[in-house]
Order: structure tokens, then C-alpha cells, then sequence
């Protein structure tokens, strides 16, 4: 993964081509943000979540009607390096996701340690993530009752429903539907193929706000809609099974 900065490229030339080599979305943004502006940002991630060429495409000329330069900056780059449809393998693989803020977290977290001499700096960072290692391990021993999500995905999901409750939902046959928010944007929501044309159901295998809308018209179990990754059971013996006494 690469902010394109020219060490990192030369380093993806030493790794060879056997490395899969992707651009930093959060890094791509920020210029292309220099040669937009922040109301362009959704047409930006409408192009990375583009599935196909035919969509990029698309995208990419309705972009450039309204702001050249910009288009022009992300036709510059190769689209197999950050588009999701386009990267190999990238629909099933789940690129895309945005990861910048759980990134920069680690990296607030170790400032202090980034002044020190390399061993000290890896025995640094060691005792610093056994530390989170043993604290995540505890939580894991003492689930709260009745708990089935994560406490951070049953906040996510509990927040998304407050969301969910303000569109407007049109059913359709087959567990979909259209569902409009408050700007009167229209999403196209397929239950049973777990899709979104927000892209970020599939993308996440977790219901946007727009799929908990139609989950909620149809009165369904919400449950029966998101990965067993995010259940408690499964962080947990993730947790547990995967902890080692150092």
C-alpha cells in the first residue's frame, strides 16, 4: 500500500512484481481534492467503488463535464492500483475499504517511540501491542449479557438505524427495494444478494443504513444480513485462540 511517495516506489521495484502494489485512497483523495473541491469528494469514491469499466468509464466522463482537471488527474493514474473493479481480484478481495483513521491511530499511538534506536523502537512497539494483545483478550473473557455484535459494531449498527428510521423506503419484489434519504438520493438495495448501489453492504458485508432501511420495512432480523465476523463469538475466539504467552 502506497501514498506514492518516491522511496515507496522504488521499493516496489526491489519487491517485484510478485507483490500486489495498491495506492492509499485517503492519499489520492487529498490531491484530488487540489484540483477539485470537497463537493467533489462523492464523485470520487462513486469511481473507487466503480465494479466494472464500463462504470468507471462512465463516471469519469460525467466528472469531466463538470470538473476537467480532475478527471483528467485520475485518468492519469492506473486505475488497477485503486479502482475496485479494476484491481485484480479486488470486488472479492474487498478493496477499497477505507482504512486511513485506524492507521494514523497506530501511528499517533507510537510518536513516542519513533525517536528511538531501531531495537529499542521494535522492543518499543512489541510491549506497546502486547499490552493491547492482553487488554483485548480480557474483554473477550467478559462479554457483557446477551451480547451478540461487538461493542463497536452494535454501536455502528445501533447508529445506522437511528439513520435507517429517517429514508424512505419503496419495496420491491424479492427482499429489494429502493430506498431514498434525506436528500433524495435513490439507493437500490438487494437483500439476498447482500448489495447496495452505495457499494458499501457488499463492500463491508455489514448493511449501510440504506439496507437497514428495507430491513426494517420487511421486519427482518438485521443478523440474518452482516458476516459472523463481527459477532462476538467469533472476535472472541479469534482473540483467545490466537493469544500467545510471551
Amino acid at each position: 500500500m502506497s501514498d506514492r511517495d518516491k522511496g515507496l516506489l522504488n521499493a516496489e521495484e526491489v519487491l517485484g512484481p510478485g507483490v500486489t502494489r495498491l495506492i492509499c485512497l485517503e492519499h489520492l483523495r487529498r490531491n484530488f481534492e487540489k484540483k477539485s473541491h470537497r463537493d467533489f469528494e462523492v464523485h470520487y469514491w462513486t469511481i473507487v467503488a466503480a465494479p466494472s469499466r464500463q462504470v468507471y468509464d462512465y463516471e469519469i466522463a460525467s466528472l469531466r463535464r463538470k470538473k476537467p482537471a480532475a478527471a483528467n488527474y485520475l485518468v492519469s493514474i492506473d486505475p488497477t492500483l485503486w479502482v475496485n473493479g479494476l484491481i485484480p481480484g479486488g470486488v472479492e478481495r474487498r478493496c477499497g475499504q477505507r482504512t486511513s483513521n485506524p492507521v494514523e491511530n497506530l501511528n499517533n499511538m507510537l510518536t513516542d517511540l519513533r525517536e528511538l534506536g531501531i531495537f529499542e523502537l521494535l522492543d518499543g512497539i512489541w510491549h506497546r501491542e502486547m499490552g493491547v494483545r492482553q487488554a483485548r483478550v480480557q474483554l473477550a473473557l467478559t462479554p457483557a449479557p446477551g451480547q451478540i455484535l461487538t461493542l463497536r459494531y452494535q454501536k455502528i449498527i445501533n447508529d445506522d438505524t437511528r439513520t435507517a428510521r429517517l429514508l424512505t423506503v419503496i419495496r420491491g419484489p424479492d427482499d429489494t427495494g429502493f430506498v431514498h434519504d434525506v436528500e433524495q438520493k435513490r439507493f437500490a438495495v438487494d437483500l439476498r444478494g447482500r448489495t447496495c448501489s452505495c457499494k458499501q453492504f457488499q463492500l463491508n458485508l455489514l448493511p449501510c443504513s440504506h439496507a437497514l432501511a428495507l430491513i426494517l420495512e420487511l421486519g427482518l432480523n438485521v443478523l440474518e444480513y452482516m458476516s459472523e465476523k463481527y459477532t462476538y463469538t467469533c472476535w472472541s475466539s479469534t482473540s483467545i485462540n490466537h493469544h500467545y504467552n510471551y
